[in-house]
């Protein structure tokens, strides 16, 4: 004779049962949340490598580092002949602060290649920066450009305290 199993613990095990294999659900779902997100992030950074070694935007950022020598030299260059290569360099540094600020991209990995490029940039275009936000009246405009400035002399600060920030 078969004997019965009472309802109540049909029930617990059938809810002991869903609620371990909710939890595996939960846990696996995050961890492949987790997987695409480096791997979202990765893509992105990649990305942002890739633009800055573009042979044209490379090209920009040596005008504005000739740009900014001439005037630490004494000279005054004419600062329209690289008008274009001084937005270039501008746009490109403003999007990357706005993806590290909102954590798209990595500002560790990034800072480690390019917080020096970052400071002299932002050291040749300060002024030029200064200027166009009185010209267009928006305090924040290039605003995640000076973030990104701004954490790149903190990541200097705590790794590379020793090393000068001078356009060649």
């Amino acid at each position: 004779m078969v004997e019965e199993v009472p309802l109540t613990a049909i029930a617990v095990i059938v809810g002991t049962a869903t609620a371990v294999i909710s939890a595996f659900t939960i846990y696996y779902r995050k961890k492949q949340y987790e997987i695409m997100a480096k791997q979202y992030n990765l893509n992105a950074l990649l990305e942002v490598f890739q633009l800055l070694n573009n042979e044209t935007h490379r090209k920009a950022r040596q005008a504005v580092y000739r740009y900014h020598r001439s005037r630490l030299d004494g000279k005054n260059p004419d600062e329209e002949e690289v008008g274009q290569e001084i937005a270039m360099v501008r746009s490109d540094f403003d999007m990357i602060g706005t993806f590290i600020r909102n954590e798209l991209i990595s500002k560790e990995v990034f800072l480690d290649a390019y917080w020096d490029t970052t400071l002299i940039c932002w050291d040749a275009l300060k002024d030029n920066i200064a200027k166009e936000r009185e010209l267009r009246q928006n305090q924040h405009y290039m605003a995640n450009f000076e973030h990104l400035a701004y954490e790149a002399r903190q990541y200097k600060e705590k790794y590379m305290p020793r090393e000068s920030v001078e356009p060649y």
